[in-house]
C-alpha cells in the first residue's frame, strides 16, 4: 500500500506539472522507480542474498533513484529539485514498509484484505 501511495503521489505531481517539462519528466521517472521492486525481485537472484535480500533490493532501487540526479549533475551542473521529492518518496516508501507492515495497524489491514 505504501508503494502505491508513493507512486500515486508522484504521478499526481507529475500530471499536475505536465506543462513544466523538467518537473514532469523527473517526477514520472521517480514514480516509475518506486514500483521497480517486484520486477527486480524476479530478475535478481533474491534467494542467494538470504536475509540481506531486502537491503540488496533497497540498494538497487536507490541506485536507479540516484541515476537521475547524477545525470543532472553531469549535464546541468546542478540537481533539479524534483529529485528531492522523488528520492524522499522512494526512500520513505522502502524504509517504512517493514515497520508499518508488522505494526498492529498493518496486521489489521492485512486481515481485512485477506478477508479475515
Amino acid at each position: 500500500m505504501l508503494g502505491i501511495l508513493a507512486f500515486a503521489g508522484l504521478i499526481a505531481g507529475g500530471v499536475a506539472l505536465r506543462r513544466k517539462a523538467e518537473w514532469h519528466k523527473r517526477l514520472m521517472l521517480c514514480a516509475t522507480i518506486t514500483i521497480l521492486g517486484p520486477g527486480l525481485g524476479r530478475l535478481l537472484p533474491m534467494p542467494s542474498f538470504g536475509e540481506a535480500a531486502p537491503l540488496v533490493m533497497f540498494g538497487v532501487i536507490l541506485l536507479f533513484g540516484l541515476a537521475g540526479p547524477v545525470a543532472d549533475l553531469v549535464t546541468r551542473k546542478r540537481v533539479h529539485p524534483a529529485y528531492a521529492w522523488g528520492l524522499v518518496a522512494i526512500v520513505l516508501s522502502n524504509v517504512l514498509v517493514a515497520p508499518l507492515a508488522f505494526s498492529p495497524l498493518g496486521q489489521t489491514l492485512l486481515a481485512l484484505v485477506q478477508g479475515g
